[in-house]
């Protein structure tokens, strides 16, 4: 150990001979630094107190001093026993003086006098005290008595002495002086590991960015963080008695008395808000105290844009833009020109189309496109997820919600969400209780987890999709209807590719480059056939179709009887899928000019005589009774 390291021990006592005893104890002893001080009767606790805080780690007393101070600084004392080999001894001494011979003891301490005088052959007045206004009273009594030797401790033998008799005291051992002395080392090595938590425990809680205030057991600041200042606006100088007016709010008495925390509280000091959480703590060995830690609610509101940007490198982001959307048709303009209106409100926009025409790649769109683009973009398909699983993946749930729950619960998409969008596709197959959960939502802007008891507000702008007319389902009464006025504020038609085949060269170019190819490889037969089918796969069909020619086209640039023959064959297929019609919706049935509607009808009768003749355009235009070009041009939008 170097200097600064030794132990500081202080020995208070009443005899010098004590003294003496414990100095040739630490005779080549070099990691103590050992104080002596002498007190006056009934000042041992003052001292003792004094000492203490001035960096005095453990005190060493003996005899009647040690149960005097036992009682007052019990953690910081190490007791020097006093043995009965050690009273032996004195008595001894004595009996060279006197057979008659007064013994001081503690109370406590057991001592059969009958068997030391039957040993010793000599006569005990035995003084037992429990404070030293008793240990005189015996003295004048034993003096009374003609008893004028005394053995004990140094003021027993005071005492002794002041009535005119002889004091022998008693001298502990070596052993129990040693023995002490390592208690005391163990002592001030517990002291030190506590005062080096605590300063760790301080340090931590000066870097935390929540303010912290602790109190100890009386319920005095005894630690503020410079964070804390900062968020109460006090100066940095500000003294801990300066604080006291804040511990209200804080609820750190409360807590000091209940032993109880106080989790996530919203409190109000100086005209600011905060969220603060209180709890009690051990400051130190045997003492208790509490701490408040809270933070503004705009640092919660920073952590909030934090998460989410966070969630937007995790991927919740769109990945797709209007560049995506690839075509140059009257129908897609227009589709693009409501996208642009569309994306620069927060209204709910449903999008309707057929499967394969491209709607989440509008919602996409309508996202990137609005002021939420730095936000998250969740998309979630309603039919993919069990009707069980679908509310707990939308709302979230909270720890033993369920069989299975994760541990501490799960964030739900609108949580997820907040303050981007969210794409609910196919939102016509939800069952009827995710229908009134989702319709609360969009209501209150707010949402509970399953299994929860606390709303969560949330600002999240709602895309749907659907293949099926959610008109024609709040008719059949399987789609409820306010929550389709909720969802259909606005609303997107994506036309099918058979409405828009002009745009078939602009939808391969991906393809192309995909694998390699050139427009040499699609020759003007191939795109006669391509224009002259209705695809009611649409896009999804004729990329597969596509892809399927150029994987099998390999090194070549062109095989036209190779696309035929695989044309007739996805036509087949699709004639046999036994594909249902999409049914037109109703706003388009009932609204918009006449020349459009009839355009439609023209293009389901065309669509409905192409699947009774199994794809036979010939066979079809005959059972209609129009040309084959007539047809054609009916496929083609002309």
């Amino acid at each position: 150990m170097i200097a600064s390291d030794k132990y500081k021990f202080a020995l208070i006592f009443h005899s010098w001979k004590l003294q003496r005893s414990v100095q040739r104890c630490l005779a080549g002893i070099e990691d103590v630094v050992m104080s002596y001080h002498v007190v006056e009767i009934g000042h041992e606790s003052a001292k003792a107190r004094e000492l203490l805080d001035n960096g005095i780690e453990s005190i060493l007393c003996y005899g009647g001093t040690a149960q005097t101070l036992l009682r007052e600084i019990g953690n910081s004392l190490s007791i020097i026993e006093r043995s009965d080999i050690d009273t032996i001894q004195g008595l001894i001494k004595a009996k060279e003086i006197s057979n008659k011979i007064v013994l001081s003891t503690d109370y406590r301490d057991p001592c059969n006098i009958k068997i030391i005088e039957g040993l010793l052959d000599i006569k005990i007045f035995h003084v037992k005290y429990a404070n030293w206004d008793e240990i005189r009273y015996g003295v004048i009594e034993a003096r009374k008595l003609d008893f004028s030797v005394m053995v004990g401790g140094g003021h027993s033998c005071q005492c002794m002495v002041e009535e005119g008799g002889v004091g022998i005291v008693v001298e502990p051992s070596r052993h129990y002086i040693m023995r002490a002395l390592e208690q005391a080392k163990a002592i001030a090595k517990h002291k030190r590991q506590e005062v080096q938590r605590q300063a760790d425990f301080l340090a931590i809680l000066k870097q935390l960015d929540d303010g912290v205030i602790c109190v100890d057991q009386a319920g005095d600041a005894v630690f503020c963080s410079p964070t804390a200042l900062r968020l109460l606006k006090l100066p940095p100088q500000t003294p801990l008695t300066g604080i006291g007016k804040y511990l209200e709010p804080l609820s750190l008495k409360e807590v000091l008395a209940t032993g109880i925390p106080r989790a996530n509280a919203l409190v109000t000091i100086r005209n600011e808000q905060f969220m603060a959480n209180s709890l009690p703590i051990s400051l130190y060995s045997g003492n208790r105290g509490a701490v408040a830690l809270f933070r503004d609610i705009t640092s919660f509101q920073n952590i909030d844009r934090k998460i989410r940007s966070e969630l937007y490198a995790r991927g919740f982001v769109s990945r797709y833009s209007r560049k995506d959307l690839k075509g140059k048709s009257q129908p897609l303009r227009s589709l693009l020109d409501k996208v642009r209106h569309y994306a620069a409100t927060n209204a709910a926009v449903h999008i309707w189309g057929e499967t394969g025409t491209g709607k989440e790649l509008v919602a996409h769109t309508l996202h990137a496109e609005s002021d939420r683009s730095t936000k998250p973009f969740i998309a979630i398909n309603c039919a993919a997820l069990p009707e069980s699983l679908l509310e707990s993946e939308l709302f979230g749930y909270e720890e033993g919600a369920f069989t299975g729950a994760k541990r501490g619960g799960k964030a739900g998409l609108f949580e997820l969400a907040n303050q981007g969008t969210l794409y609910l596709d196919e939102i016509g197959d939800i069952n009827h209780s995710t229908q009134i959960r989702l319709l609360r939502v969009l209501e209150a802007k707010e949402v509970m987890r399953v299994g929860g008891a606390r709303v969560l507000p949330v600002d999240v702008r709602i895309i749907s999709a659907s293949h099926k007319p959610l008109a024609e389902l709040v008719r059949n009464s399987k789609f409820r209807s306010d929550l389709f006025f909720r969802l259909v504020v606005l609303q997107l038609i994506t036309p099918p590719l058979r409405q828009r085949l002009d745009d078939i060269p602009l939808l391969l170019e991906s393809l192309l480059q995909r694998y390699h190819k050139t427009m040499a490889s699609i020759s003007k037969t191939i795109l006669d056939c391509m224009y002259s089918y209705a695809w009611p796969g649409n896009i999804r069909e004729l990329f597969s179709v596509v892809e399927r020619y150029f994987i099998l086209l390999g090194d070549r640039e062109l095989d036209e009887d190779l696309f035929i023959s695989l044309f007739d064959e996805n036509i087949d297929c699709s004639t046999s899928s036994c594909v249902e019609p999409s049914p037109i919706p109703a706003d388009i049935s009932s609204g918009g000019s006449m020349k459009e509607c009839l355009e439609q009808l023209k293009m389901q009768l065309v669509q409905q005589a192409l699947r009774d003749t199994g794809g036979d355009r010939q066979a079809a235009a005959r059972q209609l009774g129009i040309s084959y070009n007539s047809l054609w041009r009916i496929l083609r939008g002309i």
